[in-house]
């Protein structure tokens, strides 16, 4: 590219070839820069644009362009759920109540104290936690035709045997039903 900022490079490249992703024009403008970096060894950049729907992020929904000194795109990689639908699901659980379904999930009871609230970020205190409890709204990429709204929350604590768990749970946000987990 001509451009000089990065940014505007690696926007107008998937804005061009959103075909090769399998993506229409529409939903190739539904990407935000969330990360710009500067590889000191050789000058080379790195934008990360994040899938958004309404304004929602796409959990593991990233494409990141690789480009050189002169904006020259050599590499792009995308996650696996880029690609979404409408969600087909609605947004009825509160962050609260998925901070408490995520508990559940874990097996734990958490009375969760509100701490902040941000946007689509939540941050709650429980005595039955290691650390803060942080709640995200996300979309959540289930399978082929089912995208689901749903949260993201952050869970730590220690188990019966005095090991501390962390845990990433993805919760339904309709029905409070755990969609996925990662253990940290």
């Amino acid at each position: 590219g001509h451009a000089t900022d990065p940014v505007v490079v690696a926007k107008d490249f998937l804005a061009a070839h959103h075909d090769a992703f399998q993506l229409d024009a529409a939903d190739a403008s539904q990407f935000v820069v969330t990360r710009v970096d500067n590889d000191r060894a050789g000058d080379i950049r790195h934008v990360t644009l994040q899938r958004v729907y309404n304004d929602i992020p796409v959990f593991q929904g990233a494409i990141t362009v690789h480009m050189d000194s002169g904006n020259g795109v050599f590499r792009v990689l995308g996650d696996e759920s880029y690609r979404i639908a409408a969600p087909t699901n609605r947004m009825v659980l509160d962050p609260a109540e998925a901070a408490e379904a995520a508990g559940r999930a874990f097996g734990l009871s958490l009375s969760a104290k509100l701490a902040e609230a941000d946007g689509l970020h939540t941050v709650f205190n429980s005595a039955s936690t290691l650390d803060p409890i942080h709640v995200n709204k996300m979309i959540f990429h289930v399978a082929d035709g089912d995208d689901r709204f749903a949260y993201q929350a952050t869970v730590s604590w220690q188990d019966e045997h005095k090991q501390q768990e962390y845990q990433l749970a993805l919760i339904d946000a309709q029905d409070g039903s755990l969609l996925a987990n990662y253990s940290l």
